[in-house]
């Protein structure tokens, strides 16, 4: 029995192993998932949740995120963008080891061993056989570097790095300037402003970089000419430039700290400071920490590991954005909280804000403060909002006011209700001059036609993307009215309600979908329910007339009336997944598996939730049906797995099932909501019975009132649909006389 006694204690430790990583969360996450362009656009960064430097390798063809998971290397930077489409910016402060001669041009490398986790990066670099190792604090990144022990180690800094996703004629970003120096042998400060991205966005960045050895060489490069010995650097714009150093042969690794800051050098050193007199191990665990105290807002249990890997890392990827700038932003007062990149409402107020909402109410609070701040220093809320801009507005809608009334329906508070009313009031009434993807407020003719006129099909469009947005205009208005209710201003809210119902002034009787008319009123001729004519031209944007059918969030009831009853609603919804209509790598769909609910048939929800988890996300590159869209789809997917998903901009919330025994959320003031499912299993999926708060609870909806004060819902499951939740709909604003009186309260 004596010797058999360390093998058994060594088989106890390996379960003990095993078990800990299928538990703690922190292993559970893969922050590969997603990373390759077209199947998520994310980079698997070094970093906090929403923190500023997102430390990463940049690739060879580069998505909007510096990184494509088949391409080799060309260095680490430490600003990333992740998860959308279109033009990089971004990739500031690149630095690349290197052994061998020196080579200013930076040749990409071959990679082998890639690993992430949270907080944590490695990599081996093949053409250097050097091992590169980052993790971060929330505006500084960690790097470790293990050379071969026979051969000098070089660590070049790249000052005027950037991403480039464009044409060299017409390149997405470029550095106008860069300047940086040697303070000391170990110490490089020094700056670089910038050009690029969506909206051509103008910012400088700064930073402090402190090696942890004495290198025995130093040198600076211009253009591709090195400079050996020389210890400062000043580039012109569009020109490269950089610094590096060069380390003895050793066994130990080569350490380097880097402190970014958007407004000043001062910011930067104390921004660096934060890692002091921590090591390497140090702060990767205290990423790791943060990161874990996170994942814990939601605990799962059962499930298969997939499962559980595949949550854990949409819960990751959901807190990669925005980023979190308060007391960095020159342009800001510093008792206002200030996020950037928050690439952009009409991505993310379906589903990343709600979860937010839920999990990080306090967060929330300050984002909504940071575009109350955006309001008053432009007069606009944005939809997008980067680096003190308004990045770009394209997608049609005012969708902050989705934000706000979200936030107001939920009970938020941190914010000037009446400021933000004022903001969304002026989106209500104030028209764009623009007729082109205005990035601000709304097109002119929803104020005077109640609808947004078309151009004949393939005839250049006057009014950008008009159906499409028009029913978001519509929506707006009724999340507008809900505010102005919420505030006490009646009149108001009947205004705007009533607005809303104008919506159903685009559905098309003869085809039962929404489609679009000239300014005279007249139908379009040449209907095609699958006609989609890309981003920017056509009555829909990124969709066609299957994909914007169902958009009617605020008054489904009305659709369903219009399509024929419920159970002709269900055979178009039938119809639209079964056909092959939908497309869940976009946004304006989110909503639509949810719908069923409102027809009295809680089991097509299952269904149609279950496949879309299944079908469209992955442990892989491509991990998403599109880009990631800064927490859009990985929040959809934490909805999806926990079993019922935000009307957003309501205070409701629509029942499926979900594909855990249990979830827990972890509420403001220490509260818990517990879901648990009996006798679930991938057949058992199907809600029998369920109780809230040990009362029987027959409706397949429930209000966020129902639940933020802690609750548990049980469901009893079952391998066959039930009539449970059948017979009550959720509330929806209903067609009559007297529209405000009627309205979803």
């Amino acid at each position: 029995m004596k010797a058999l006694f360390p093998i058994l204690l060594l088989a106890l430790s390996g379960a003990a192993v095993a078990q800990t990583r299928q538990s703690d969360p922190v292993a559970l996450v893969n922050p590969l998932m997603g990373t390759s362009a077209g199947g998520g656009a994310l980079s698997p960064a070094a970093c906090l949740p929403y923190s500023m430097v997102k430390l990463a390798p940049d690739t060879t063809r580069p998505s909007t995120a510096g990184y494509n998971s088949d391409e080799p290397i060309i260095g680490f930077s430490h600003t990333h963008i992740g998860g959308t489409g279109g033009n990089a910016f971004a990739g500031q402060i690149l630095v690349r080891p290197q052994t061998g001669g020196l080579d200013v041009t930076l040749t990409p490398s071959p990679k082998t061993d890639e690993f992430a986790s949270p907080g944590y990066y490695t990599v081996q670099l093949t053409r250097d056989n050097v091992k590169a190792e980052l993790t971060a604090t929330e505006r500084a990144g960690i790097h470790r570097y293990t050379f071969p022990p026979a051969n000098a180690g070089r660590i070049l800094i790249d000052v005027s790095a950037t991403i480039n996703n464009a044409s060299v004629e017409k390149p997405s970003s470029i550095c106008t300037g860069s300047q940086a120096h040697f303070v000391s042998p170990r110490e490089i400060e020094g700056q670089a402003s910038f050009v690029g991205g969506y909206a051509q966005l103008t910012y400088t960045v700064y930073f402090v970089a402190r090696f942890d050895q004495t290198p025995i060489g130093r040198g600076a490069w211009l253009g591709t000419e090195a400079q050996p010995g020389a210890t400062e650097i000043k580039g012109d714009k569009g020109q490269r430039a950089g610094l590096f150093a060069e380390f003895a042969p050793q066994t130990a690794p080569v350490g380097l700290r880097v402190g970014l800051s958007y407004s000043s050098l001062d910011n930067a050193r104390r921004h660096l400071a934060v890692s002091d007199g921590m090591s390497f191990e140090q702060v990767k665990t205290r990423a790791e920490d943060i990161w874990r105290k996170h994942l814990n807002t939601i605990q799962i249990e059962g499930g298969t590991l997939e499962q559980r890997r595949l949550f854990e890392t949409c819960l990751y990827d959901f807190a990669l954005a925005p980023i979190e700038l308060t007391g960095d932003n020159a342009a800001w007062s510093e008792k206002e909280p200030s996020y950037w990149d928050i690439y952009c409402l009409w991505d993310t107020f379906r589903s990343a804000g709600p979860l937010a909402t839920l999990i990080h109410p306090r967060r929330q609070e300050e984002i909504l403060r940071s575009l109350l701040e955006v309001y008053r220093q432009t007069g606009w809320l944005p939809d997008a909002w980067a680096y003190n801009k308004n990045a770009f507005s394209i997608q049609g809608g005012t969708n902050a006011d989705a934000l706000f009334a979200d936030a107001i329906a939920k009970g938020l508070g941190g914010f000037d209700r009446e400021l933000a009313y004022s903001a969304l009031k002026k989106n209500a009434t104030v028209p764009s001059p623009s007729k082109q993807f205005p990035n601000r407020g709304r097109l002119a003719p929803y104020f005077t036609l109640g609808y947004v006129p078309a151009t004949p099909i393939n005839v250049a469009t006057e009014y950008s993307n008009p159906t499409s947005a028009t029913l978001e205009y519509a929506y707006n208005d009724f999340c507008v009215a809900k505010v102005a209710q919420a505030l006490g201003h009646e009149e108001d809210a009947r205004q705007y309600f009533a607005r809303s119902e104008r919506v159903f002034d685009l559905f098309y009787p003869d085809t039962k979908f929404f489609w679009a008319k000239d300014a005279a009123g007249q139908w379009l001729p040449d209907f095609d329910p699958k006609l989609r004519q890309g981003s920017w031209k056509g009555p829909f944007y990124e969709g066609s007339p299957w994909n914007y059918r169902f958009s009617t969030p605020h008054d489904v009831q009305g659709l369903i009336n219009r399509i024929g009853g419920p159970a002709a609603f269900v055979a178009a919804l039938d119809e639209n997944f079964d056909g092959g209509h939908d497309y869940h790598g976009n946004e304006p769909v989110f909503l639509t598996p949810w719908l069923y609910d409102y027809a009295g048939r809680p089991d097509k929800v299952v269904d149609r939730v279950r496949a879309i988890l299944q079908k469209d996300h992955h442990l892989a590159p491509k991990g998403y049906a599109g880009d990631e869209d800064t927490g859009a789809m990985s929040s959809w997917y934490v909805f999806g797995a926990m079993g019922f998903y935000p009307n957003a901009g309501q205070d409701v919330y629509l029942l499926g099932s979900p594909i855990f025994s249990q979830v827990r959320l972890q509420l403001d003031g220490g509260k818990t909501f517990t879901i648990t499912a009996n006798n679930l299993s991938e057949n058992n999926r199907y809600v029998q019975s369920a109780k809230l708060n040990g009362k029987s609870w027959n409706q397949a909806w429930f209000r966020h009132r129902d639940i933020i004060g802690g609750a548990e819902l049980v469901l009893q499951m079952g391998p066959q649909p039930s009539q449970w939740g059948t017979q009550t709909p959720p509330p929806s604003l209903q067609l009559s006389p007297q529209v405000a009186n009627v309205t979803s309260q």
